[in-house]
C-alpha cells in the first residue's frame, strides 16, 4: 500500500472526525431568516418594515427602533425560516424582551408574547426528523430595552447560554469624520467634519458635495468614558468596515461585506476609550449601522424539559414531526406559478416568493377585496383569492385593506 495515500486518508477521517460536531453545532449559524416588522404589537396589516438576517437570531435594539416605519416601542416582528436538521434531539435557547413565541412546523416550544419574561432564558428540547423544518418567532416589544435572540444545538454541542444587553448604546457623542475619495483611506482628505454619530444611510447619494458618489473611504474616530465590563459592537455595512477599540483592530471586513452583521464582544477597564471605524465605499448602496451595548448576566435559565405537557405561563413543547397542514385555514395553491406579494394587490405589492401548484399553506388573515395572506414558510405575503382553494376564508380576521378603485 502507498504510505503517501495511507497518511492522506488518515488525515481525512481525522478531519471529518474534528469537523463533525461542528457541523452540528453550525445549524443555527446557517440559517437564513426572513424578517417583517409591524408599527404594532400584534403582527397586524401590512408590514412597515422587511430585512434579513444571517446565522442565530440575534437581535437587541436597545431603547431605539428597529428602523424606519417602526417605533420605538409598541412594535412586533416576525422571524421565519426553513433550515435543515439533521435528526436528533436538539436543544431551543429563547431570550427576549418583551414577548415571544417559537414554532417548529406549527407546533409551539416556547410561547410568552402575551407573559413577558426578560432576562430570563427559556430552554427547551425537541425532536427532530432529519429534513426542513420551517422555525418561525413572532416577537413583541411593549416599552424599554427590546432584544430576542434564538439559537439551537443538538447533543452536547448545545449552545452555551446567552448574555443579556444592558440597553444602554455608547454610540451618540462626538465623532471626528474624514473622507477620501479612495477606497484605501489614502490622502489627502477630501471633506472632514464632526458628526453626533457614525450611523448614516447615503443609498446611492454621495456623503457630501466634495466626496464621490462611489469609490470612497471614510474613518470616524471618538473617546469617551466607560466603566469595567464587557461590551459587544455590531457593525453592518455596505460595502465594507474595520472597528478598533484602543488601537485594537477587533473586525477587519473591509471587502465586499453588503450588509452583512458583524459582532465581537470585548472587555475594557474603567476610563476613557478611543473607538474608531473606518468605512469603503465601492459602488452602489452605501450605509453604516453601529451599535454598542454593556453585557451583562442572564438572571435566570428556566428548562422546560423534552417534550413535556403544556406550561401554564411558558407555552409548551412537542415533538416537532413534519405533520400535513389540517384545519380551517390551509390554502393550497391551484395555479402552476404563483407570486407572494407584500400588499394586496399587484400594482404595488412587491414579489417576496413565488409558490407553486397543489402546495399548501396556513392562511392567516384577509383583505376587503378578497385577497388572502398566507404564511409560507415564515414569509407572510399575500395572494389573490382566486388562486388557491380555501374553505372557510370569511372566517379569517382582516388584515389588510385591497384597492379602493
Amino acid at each position: 500500500m502507498n504510505r503517501k495515500y495511507t497518511i492522506a486518508g488518515f488525515l481525512l477521517a481525522l478531519m471529518t472526525l474534528w469537523l463533525a460536531p461542528l457541523t452540528l453545532n453550525a445549524q443555527a449559524n446557517d440559517v437564513v431568516w426572513n424578517l417583517q416588522f409591524y408599527s404594532n404589537p400584534y403582527l397586524i396589516g401590512d408590514s412597515a418594515r422587511t430585512a434579513t438576517w444571517n446565522g442565530p437570531l440575534t437581535l437587541d435594539w436597545g431603547t431605539t427602533s428597529p428602523g424606519d416605519g417602526v417605533p420605538d416601542n409598541g412594535f412586533s416582528m416576525r422571524a421565519g425560516s426553513n433550515p435543515y436538521f439533521a435528526a436528533g434531539t436538539y436543544r431551543f435557547n429563547v431570550l427576549a424582551d418583551d414577548g415571544v413565541s417559537v414554532t417548529v412546523d406549527d407546533q409551539m416550544l416556547v410561547n410568552t408574547y402575551d407573559n413577558g419574561q426578560p432576562a430570563v432564558q427559556l430552554t427547551a428540547d425537541v425532536t427532530l426528523t432529519e429534513g426542513n423544518h420551517r422555525v418561525q418567532v413572532n416577537y413583541r416589544e411593549a416599552e424599554g430595552l427590546a432584544y430576542v435572540f434564538v439559537n439551537w444545538g443538538i447533543g452536547n454541542n448545545a449552545p452555551i447560554n446567552f448574555v443579556q444587553a444592558s440597553g444602554a448604546i455608547f454610540t451618540q457623542g462626538r465623532w471626528t469624520t474624514e473622507f477620501y475619495n479612495n477606497t484605501t483611506l489614502t490622502p489627502p482628505i477630501a471633506f472632514a467634519n464632526e458628526t453626533p454619530s457614525p450611523v448614516a444611510d447615503w443609498h446611492m447619494d454621495s456623503p457630501v458635495q466634495q466626496v464621490n458618489a462611489d469609490g470612497w473611504s471614510a474613518r470616524f474616530r471618538t473617546s469617551f468614558y466607560l466603566d469595567a465590563g464587557v461590551y459587544r459592537a455590531t457593525l453592518r455595512a455596505d460595502d465594507g468596515v474595520r472597528y478598533y477599540v484602543n488601537g485594537r483592530l477587533l473586525i477587519d471586513q473591509f471587502g465586499m461585506a453588503k450588509g452583512n452583521p458583524f459582532t465581537v464582544d470585548f472587555e475594557v477597564g474603567s476610563g476613557e476609550q478611543t473607538f474608531v471605524i473606518e468605512h469603503v465605499e465601492y459602488g452602489g448602496n452605501a450605509f453604516l449601522e453601529y451599535n454598542l451595548v454593556r453585557l451583562l448576566g442572564v438572571q435566570n435559565v428556566i428548562y422546560i424539559g423534552a417534550n413535556p405537557g403544556p406550561q401554564a405561563a411558558l407555552g409548551s413543547v412537542a415533538t416537532a414531526t413534519p405533520v400535513p397542514l389540517t384545519g380551517d385555514f390551509v390554502a393550497t395553491v391551484n395555479t402552476a406559478r404563483l407570486n407572494v406579494r407584500s400588499q394586496p394587490r399587484v400594482a404595488r405589492g412587491n414579489v417576496l416568493t413565488i409558490v407553486s401548484r397543489e402546495q399548501q399553506y396556513r392562511a392567516i388573515g384577509r383583505a376587503n377585496n378578497g385577497w388572502i395572506q398566507l404564511d409560507v414558510n415564515g414569509v407572510i405575503g399575500w395572494v389573490s383569492g382566486t388562486t388557491i382553494r380555501l374553505d372557510n376564508r370569511r372566517a379569517l380576521p382582516i388584515t389588510g385593506e385591497g384597492p379602493t378603485s
